[in-house]
């Protein structure tokens, strides 16, 4: 929210992001995963949660969600 990007916006930089990490989803299927979380329909996995934390450029631990400490983004 601090960014006021849409979701749009933000699927656009997580793909930029996931395609530096070995990530091959596009766009739209980001966006429907961006709608399940914010519906709380699903969670994010590790993978996509510290991908998430690096699109927005902050810490994993500020997104205030469940971390695995021995994960490697």
């Amino acid at each position: 929210m601090a960014k006021q990007w849409s979701q749009l916006q933000l699927a656009h930089r997580m793909r930029e992001v996931g395609a530096k990490h070995r990530g091959t989803a596009t766009v739209s299927s980001l966006l429907i995963m961006l709608s399940k979380w914010e519906n709380e329909r699903k969670s994010a996995n590790q993978y996509n949660l510290h991908l998430l934390a690096a699109a927005l450029d902050v810490p994993v631990e500020r997104l205030n969600l469940p971390v695995d400490p021995d994960y490697v983004f």
